[in-house]
């Protein structure tokens, strides 16, 4: 990538990152080609990722719908994506504010559910108290329904995640499909 084609792609979001933000945004991309193998996305790349979105735990999930299975996940190292889910996923997926849309920009629970809604909710009680998480931030590669590819960023307590760390998500969006592509054609290639 030419660094000034990257420029161009986020100068009119410029003015809402600080100086600081754009260039390590813009290092982020310049440099995640590094982390890309026959997986798009590693536990390093998403140790860099927690750096310009800060979260307790930061994952991504590839999720096959139709058979109702994980394809795919990745935690940051030191997040613990051993950690047994209190109930299974499918049971909870209707219920979930951001996985039952199927929208490709950053989203945070609190877009749907205020703090006092959310821990007066089913899903609170089963799923996110169980686990910790008090806020969470996801954002989706564009695939079809029965094929999500998602980003998670999860807080376990403090504050939620800002309008600045949706726009570094909405901006970063474009190059994770970028980032998912390059590796399933290594993956074919070496097939």
């Amino acid at each position: 990538w030419n660094p000034f084609a990257i420029r161009r792609i986020f100068s009119w979001a410029v003015a809402a990152l600080t100086a600081r933000d754009t260039g390590r945004l813009l290092r982020f991309v310049a440099e995640a080609e590094d982390f890309v193998g026959d997986e798009a996305f590693t536990p390093a790349m998403l140790e860099e990722l927690g750096k310009l979105v800060p979260a307790d735990a930061v994952t991504y999930c590839e999720l096959d719908r139709v058979r109702q299975r994980f394809r795919h996940a990745v935690d940051r190292s030191g997040d613990g994506g051993d950690v047994a889910l209190p109930v299974p996923y499918w049971e909870i997926e209707a219920e979930h504010p951001i996985c039952c849309r199927h929208e490709f920009r950053a989203l945070k629970l609190s877009d749907f559910l205020s703090r006092k809604q959310l821990r007066r909710s089913r899903i609170y009680a089963v799923w996110f108290r169980p686990i910790g998480i008090e806020h969470e931030l996801d954002v989706a590669i564009p695939s079809p329904p029965w094929h999500t590819k998602t980003f998670l960023f999860n807080r376990f307590r403090g504050r939620d995640f800002t309008e600045r760390d949706r726009l570094v998500l909405d901006l970063l969006q474009p190059h994770f499909g970028r980032l998912w592509r390059s590796a399933q054609t290594r993956r074919r290639l070496r097939a």
